[in-house]
């Protein structure tokens, strides 16, 4: 059954990823992302970064505060990994969103770092690779119960990060937080 679920999940994210694909705007077109704002000096700190969290903790925070997963699968090597790390993740917007909406979770596909998956111990490669993550970066949207909803692979600059996440909070918003029986933006 499980292995079911996968198929389903994998078939669901890859047609979401096209569909998605198909709407991102030229490079061409497209304007320039905006600067980085100045921050806030009296802001607390947590709201000028993404507040990741490892893997196992993730789910204990998504099941406490009913918040689904933005999981991204990252290698310390990746090239387009670190470019979002430096152009995308650092912007605002993309901040505030994941931090007030999601629970930003972070998976290094390519360290030994130990997690406890139900009472399993799994290092981080281990359960990238038991995700089927073939290349990085790789991003996952899964709901508080670990199901997975949508997804999409490489880099996205932060319009169209922002684009995807606006899809998939309106998608929870609608739908709640129980099961994925539906994809995001139809």
């Amino acid at each position: 059954m499980r292995v079911f679920r996968l198929l389903a999940a994998t078939g669901v994210i890859l047609t979401t990823a096209v569909i998605l694909a198909a709407t991102q705007p030229d490079a061409k077109k497209s304007s320039p992302a905006p600067a980085p704002k100045k921050a806030d000096s009296t802001a607390v700190a947590s709201t000028n970064k993404i507040n990741w969290l490892a893997y196992d903790k993730g789910v204990a925070e998504a099941k406490k505060t009913n918040k689904h997963m933005f999981v991204d699968f990252t290698a310390t090597w990746c090239g387009w990994c670190k470019k979002m790390e430096k152009e995308t993740f650092s912007q605002p917007e993309v901040i505030s969103m994941l931090n007030k909406n999601f629970v930003p979770v972070r998976v290094w596909g390519d360290l030994d770092n130990q997690l406890s998956i139900d009472g399993y111990k799994i290092t981080e490669k281990e359960f990238a690779n038991s995700r089927g993550v073939q290349g990085y970066p790789t991003f996952v949207f899964e709901t508080p119960s670990r199901e997975p909803i949508t997804g999409f692979s490489g880099y996205r600059d932060a319009a169209t990060l922002m684009n995807y996440l606006n899809q998939v909070k309106k998608y929870v918003d609608t739908v709640g937080t129980g099961s994925a029986k539906a994809t995001p933006g139809k």
